[in-house]
């Protein structure tokens, strides 16, 4: 069920970069114009990769937990679950999480890195 839901928020995530990157061609351009390496752009794009699954991961984590915390609370459990992190599968997260990210925004940032000066100024 974890690398399920791992998976799911890999999709979006990619999604989401790409999209970002696709809408944003002539903002690329004009970098680009300006002085901009490819390896900038680039690297831009990985740290926003980079930033959007450590804040995917860390509202994820936050809210995990609190739902447990509030699940073995519940009366209705009559001590049926207790209160206890599940670390490795945490860490395995925060792994997954991070590491796909990187891996979505290191497909958006390679095509982004491949666009023409000229004809993404002139798409804007």
């Amino acid at each position: 069920m974890l690398f399920m839901m791992i998976g799911l928020a890999s999709i979006g995530t990619a999604n989401t970069l790409v999209m970002n990157t696709m809408e944003r061609i002539t903002e690329i351009g004009t970098m680009r114009a300006l002085g901009f390496t490819k390896q900038q752009v680039r690297k831009m794009i990985l740290a926003e990769g980079f930033l959007i699954g450590l804040a995917g991961v860390a509202i994820g984590m936050a809210i995990g937990v609190l739902l447990i915390f509030v699940t073995s609370q519940l009366e209705i459990m009559e001590g049926f679950m207790s209160f206890q992190l599940p670390v490795g599968n945490m860490i395995l997260a925060i792994i997954a999480g991070i590491g796909l990210s990187l891996g979505a925004a290191w497909i958006s940032s390679h095509s982004a890195s491949k666009m023409d000066i000229q004809s993404s100024l002139k798409e804007g």
